[in-house]
């Protein structure tokens, strides 16, 4: 695949918490009526999105393999006339889109590869204005994919698809230039350091946070439930949540129960 670089994408991760959604609502106040698309991974989360932005007064429409040929028509038609700003796409249905002035693709949930994720951010700035790139990052959504690779009964094409999660995740985690890594994994390279455009290239970070101490609260977690539990039941324990599940289990008499509840859910998960 023959790629070349487009410095005027900017590319960003940010990490995927509660309050996501009202910052997708800002980044899409602050250009207002600027064409954008946002990527979902399903089609009731298309829906979902979809509904939500029209309920906060922005002009949005779904696109996905659930409408019929004459919807999917209309609100591609719609998108490309400018009657809607927002087009929110399902990552697997949203390709052919093709408006040069597409100001923003965000990714809400995580592409399933950087193949895609290259290509999905490509929709913007086709005119060669300055366009956004933004990925909403979780590790939540890549439980999503294990679920889903669970169910494949061809080895060979289960560990590609793991392997290409786990690219993502790692471009999502990186501190390094954005754009330095989508062109290396395509074999090419990025001629400067710095591309000047990207989150990391811009905010660089200066200082790590030694979170060791929280690490072992985990872990240790984990170890005394037996390692028979999900991370969300985990991170119940740690913060010493009382439900019906942790007093069934007898995890509330755990020495590591409750020792984490200065920290919030969003920041163990």
């Amino acid at each position: 695949m023959c790629i070349r670089d487009r410095p005027n994408l900017y590319y960003e991760v940010r990490q995927k918490h509660s309050g996501s959604y009202r910052e997708l609502v800002q980044l899409l106040r602050e250009q207002p009526d600027a064409p954008v698309i946002v990527y979902c991974l399903s089609r009731k989360s298309v829906d979902d999105m979809s509904e939500s932005l029209r309920r906060d007064g922005i002009r949005a429409l779904p696109y996905h393999a659930g409408l019929t040929s004459e919807q999917r028509t209309e609100h591609q038609a719609r998108f490309m006339r400018d009657d809607v700003s927002v087009l929110v796409a399902t990552i697997a249905f949203g390709m052919g889109i093709a408006k040069p002035d597409v100001r923003a693709v965000i990714h809400y949930d995580m592409p399933k590869s950087l193949e895609g994720y290259y290509q999905e951010s490509g929709r913007a700035g086709r005119d060669g204005q300055v366009a956004q790139c933004v990925l909403f990052f979780q590790h939540g959504d890549r439980a999503k994919f294990e679920f889903i690779l669970a169910q494949k009964t061809d080895e060979q094409e289960e560990r590609i698809a793991r392997q290409q999660i786990q690219q993502v995740v790692a471009y999502a985690e990186s501190s390094v230039c954005r754009r330095r890594i989508l062109l290396a994994y395509f074999g090419e390279t990025l001629e400067v350091e710095n591309c000047g455009n990207c989150d990391n290239c811009l905010r660089p970070i200066t200082e790590m946070e030694d979170r060791t101490v929280d690490a072992q609260k985990f872990l240790w977690c984990v170890h005394q439930t037996r390692q028979r539990f999900g991370m969300r039941h985990i991170v119940d324990v740690l913060r010493g949540a009382n439900t019906q599940k942790i007093r069934d289990m007898g995890h509330n008499q755990l020495t590591t129960y409750g020792i984490g509840k200065d920290v919030s859910a969003d920041e163990w998960m």
